[in-house]
């Protein structure tokens, strides 16, 4: 049989092979995505494309009418603590820190605010004994005692951090640490001094003059002890609301229907103390004399 030559003979093997990649690239074609991998997302649909900026319009809307409603409906004194109690800013609840301490060079000149003083008298004493031949013999016990008038002086340092807030028509305050003016002043024209000598033993002048050399940082001391801070913790408390109510009024902002009332918080208070520290007191209308009936 004679074959045709325009038609080349078909290679069998080489048919077999092409089946096989069609087939395998089918397969893959539709085989899920591995673990991990994320397959890619689906197109957006035609309507986001034509209503994305109508409903970031409406979103944005939201937002500010609701931020406008919680404005308006505030409570008074949330209003009242933002604009100050007579629509002044410089004494809303933002700025009312600010408006004191720019204030303060006119208030002052000095450095530190002297708020509480504290007279004490004082008494230290010390005693020497000697004995001779193990004990046995006695020389006797040297005392000296100094008996003093003390002040002790506490401050706030003007430059170091106040805080002032608005509650309503109150001015709550929260002035500085309250530190001891070093060192106490002791009155020496009220200065006594005690001597006592044992029989066997020479004057005590050693023992007085170590009891004066240890004086000073003796009443340092004590002027730095908790106990004496809580001494004078009201007196500073009414000299601070003092302080804070001469600035109001310079400033005209102590008087009814602005400031009324003034509270401080030492810095060592966790919390406000339950009584207000100063209050403006309203005048009262003069009671009208009785009327006397006719006869």
């Amino acid at each position: 049989m004679e074959r045709n030559p325009s038609h080349p003979p078909t290679s069998r093997p080489r048919l077999t092979v092409l089946r096989w990649s069609n087939a395998l690239l089918l397969f893959t074609t539709n085989l899920p995505a591995a673990d991990g991998e994320t397959p890619p997302p689906p197109p957006p649909p035609e309507w986001w494309h034509v209503f994305a900026w109508p409903f970031a319009a409406v979103a944005v809307a939201v937002v500010f009418v609701t931020a406008w409603l919680v404005q308006r409906w505030r409570s008074p004194d949330q209003r009242l603590a933002r604009r100050g109690p007579d629509g002044d800013p410089r004494f809303s609840r933002e700025q009312i820190t600010e408006t004191f301490i720019s204030a303060l060079p006119t208030l002052t000149r000095e450095l530190n605010l002297e708020v509480a003083t504290s007279r004490q008298t004082e008494t230290f004493e010390r005693t020497e004994t000697k004995s001779l031949l193990w004990g046995w013999l006695d020389l006797g016990t040297n005392v000296a005692s100094l008996r003093v008038p003390v002040t002790y002086r506490y401050h706030l340092r003007l430059h170091e951090a106040w805080k002032l807030d608005v509650r309503g028509g109150t001015v709550l305050v929260r002035p500085p640490p309250l530190r001891a003016s070093l060192p106490p002043a002791f009155h020496s024209d009220g200065l006594e001094v005690r001597t006592q000598r044992g029989w066997g033993r020479r004057p005590p002048d050693d023992l007085l003059a170590q009891l004066q050399r240890d004086l000073t940082p003796t009443l340092s001391q004590y002027a730095e002890d908790p106990r004496r801070f809580d001494l004078v913790r009201e007196p500073a408390r009414q000299a601070v609301a003092e302080f804070v109510r001469r600035w109001l009024a310079i400033e005209s902002r102590w008087k009814p229907g602005r400031f009324t009332a003034i509270q401080v918080q030492m810095a060592d208070e966790k919390e406000l103390p339950p009584v207000l520290t100063a209050r403006l007191l309203e005048p009262q209308p003069h009671p009208e004399p009785p009327t006397v009936p006719p006869a």
